[in-house]
């Protein structure tokens, strides 16, 4: 399986097919395996399909002395630029992504244009939560997460 090896970081990725690149990036607490479905039907289109797995999600690690900002947005972006380039990606993507992976997408639609054909953004995230990004960051803290995830998870799963 491959992986793109970024600031002691491994990053897993699944590339298929040819140009133009179709690029999936997931939300907080996903992975590329999200994606199972869209990736033959978009390679079958003849899309050189791209999904990823970010930092500490699916097949890919964390650096072993890790921190919050490790998985800000930011650095996210950056990974997604370094990937493409690593790939030889010069022909700008289309950029599906949902939840949390539209504020990497919009981030690199920003910081690197250039790369960015068109972005398809499903459920992103409202606009309390990009506001408060960094302070949602410094929350997951060690002895801290707890009380971050309980109502996002009481919220999704129940309470029970």
């Amino acid at each position: 399986m491959p992986h793109l090896v970024r600031d002691n970081v491994s990053l897993f990725y699944v590339p298929e097919g040819q140009v133009p690149p179709v690029l999936f990036l997931h939300g907080w607490t996903c992975d590329s395996q999200d994606f199972i479905f869209q990736i033959p039907f978009f390679k079958a289109l003849g899309y050189q399909v791209i999904a990823f797995d970010s930092r500490g999600n699916g097949r890919s690690s964390l650096p072993p002395e890790s921190s919050p900002e490790q998985l800000r947005a930011e650095v996210t972006s950056d990974d997604v630029v370094a990937l493409l380039q690593h790939l030889d990606i010069t022909e700008p993507a289309i950029v599906i992504v949902h939840s949390l992976g539209c504020l990497v997408a919009s981030l690199l639609a920003v910081r690197s244009p250039k790369l960015v054909k068109a972005l398809v953004l499903v459920s992103p995230m409202n606009y309390n939560l990009v506001a408060r990004y960094s302070e949602f960051c410094a929350m997951m803290e060690v002895g801290k997460a707890r009380q971050v995830l309980e109502p996002v998870f009481s919220f999704t799963v129940g309470p029970e």
